[in-house]
């Protein structure tokens, strides 16, 4: 039961955190809408690989960077950057391409590691464990050895990939709907992406002049 327990803790919060907008969903169903549910898919196995390094990561370490003010200066300065670097390139320099035919074998292996590219951008992902890893190892639910961390981290894994899959058939929905897509999802994840990273940047100012 304890390595059920570990599992499904994982598998459920991983999940419920990925389903808000943010910047690995938003990727993959951007690529579902550009490439197919193909590539969204290989895209989306990448990033739950990644997803459990940094949930390993980022537990293993709540002792050393939780309260750490220069952490979360830094933390905040680097979200800030890499949103708003997000949003120009979403808003100014893509450009909407008619949807493709994958080849077989072709193009699996660079959606899998822009996948991992983009899930490896994602720091907002470290506060999120660092919480939960706090709360739930102090009331007893989680252990922190090495065993049965990597279990909650595979759930961790499969609720990401859970999540990001729905994305993939969101955005697979969303253009057999209109050919005409492509170019408005490009403005919207844009403008999400920089409303992210103008957030970060009022945190970071909240941190250093606070």
């Amino acid at each position: 039961m304890i390595v059920l327990q570990h599992i499904i803790l994982g598998l459920s919060l991983s999940f419920i955190g990925s389903l808000p907008i943010g910047l690995i969903n938003m990727a993959v169903a951007e690529t579902a809408i550009r490439k197919g549910l193909k590539a969204a898919l290989w895209m989306a196995i990448g990033a739950a690989l990644v997803e459990f390094v940094q949930s390993m990561v980022a537990i293993k370490f709540t002792h050393l960077i939780s309260g750490n003010v220069r952490f979360g200066m830094a933390f905040n300065g680097v979200a800030a950057l890499v949103f708003l670097l997000l949003a120009l390139y979403y808003l100014f320099l893509l450009r909407p391409k008619a949807k493709q035919a994958d080849a077989a074998g072709g193009v699996n292996i660079p959606n899998f590691y822009k996948g991992m590219a983009v899930s490896s951008l994602n720091v907002l992902v470290f506060p999120y464990w660092i919480f939960y890893g706090a709360y739930l190892s102090a009331n007893g639910w989680l252990l922190l050895s090495n065993g049965f961390l990597a279990l909650f981290c595979l759930g961790t894994m499969l609720g990401a990939l859970g999540a990001l899959v729905l994305y993939a058939r969101l955005g697979v929905f969303v253009v057999s709907r209109t050919e005409q897509v492509t170019h408005y999802a490009n403005r919207v994840v844009g403008l999400i992406f920089l409303g992210f990273g103008v957030y970060q940047v009022f945190c970071f100012c909240e941190l250093y002049f606070g």
